[in-house]
């Protein structure tokens, strides 16, 4: 496995403005107040994930950089919380393999920048989980080992398996196969993805599936275009979603490029900046704020889940 050294990203000037840099900075230092004793982010094992993986973004590993201890605790705490089965969850959690996803993903990243041994063989176990608890239809839901799927959970354990499979964690073929055969089934003929069918679209959904396609090497897949063509007629913002659409939004739209991205990525990134509160907080929330981190940070291309 050829693991990528921590150093700071280089970006185009145009993507990364200075008032995107200061945001991104101004949150992180936000997250890492939010920490608590035993190393977590507000008690969750997905956004003590997701905090992991905006620390991350910029090229803050476990133990290195000016979060040192904070990324190092945040690996600690998901190490501790992976259980006999591979489920990661930490205590009094809903929707355990949302949390799992997260948590599963956030370990292989790691694992690709820093090559821990620690970090390995419960990363296999929560990969091995994922494949075990694959529903019927090909995707996966709240609860492991019921034959239920959508997709949003869906995604997240295709994204964290293809990033396993990247770094060098077996994962069979079939599995990714039957996840993709579940994502395609929720395009829907004229544009958009669903939740549960191809009719109950929505514009999170569709970004979220996008960049699914696209992580899994599909990058020609009609159903990307289409879903460009649905976000360009409906916009890109979703009143319910937003910043969970905005971060795949903005993955899907950086493996497209060009004007797709060159022309949509700026506002999405100034409307985020303009959002932000003065703490450094969106929404004064771990999670929406992780969120924002990640999609102000596409530009950097750090991590390797996130790359063309």
């Amino acid at each position: 496995m050829a693991l990528l050294v921590s150093v700071s990203p280089a970006v185009a000037d145009d993507e990364i403005t200075p008032a995107a840099e200061a945001a991104i900075w101004k949150a992180l230092d936000w997250l890492a107040k939010q920490q608590r004793a035993d190393g977590s982010i507000d008690e969750s094992t997905a956004e003590t994930s997701l905090a992991g993986l905006a620390f991350m973004v910029v090229g803050e590993t476990p133990g290195r950089g000016k979060y040192a201890a904070t990324t190092s605790r945040i690996l600690q705490y998901v190490l501790n919380n992976v259980g006999e089965t591979g489920l990661v969850l930490g205590r009094n959690q809903r929707s355990p393999m949302y949390h799992h996803g997260f948590a599963t993903l956030y370990l292989t990243q790691t694992w690709g920048l820093t090559g821990y041994e620690s970090i390995r063989a419960k990363l296999k176990k929560a990969v091995d989980l994922i494949v075990l608890t694959q529903s019927s239809k090909g995707g996966w839901r709240y609860f492991p080992g019921r034959d239920e799927q959508d997709i949003s959970v869906t995604i997240v354990e295709l994204v964290a398996l293809r990033a396993a499979r990247n770094c060098g964690i077996e994962v069979p073929d079939q599995t990714i196969q039957r996840a993709i055969a579940y994502v395609r089934s929720l395009a829907n003929p004229k544009g958009g993805f669903g939740y549960q069918s191809s009719s109950d679209l929505g514009i999170a959904r569709t970004g979220a599936g996008m960049f699914s396609l696209q992580v899994c090497g599909e990058y020609n897949d009609p159903r990307i275009q289409k879903g460009f063509d649905y976000l360009t007629k409906h916009g890109m913002f979703d009143s319910q979603w937003e910043h969970y659409g905005l971060y795949y939004i903005s993955a899907s739209l950086y493996q497209i490029g060009g004007e797709a991205w060159s022309k949509r990525y700026p506002v999405i990134r100034d409307r985020l900046i303009k959002s932000q509160r003065t703490e450094g907080s969106w929404g004064s929330e771990t999670y929406k704020t992780s969120m924002a981190v990640l999609t102000l940070s596409v530009p950097y291309h750090f991590l390797p889940i996130y790359q063309r």
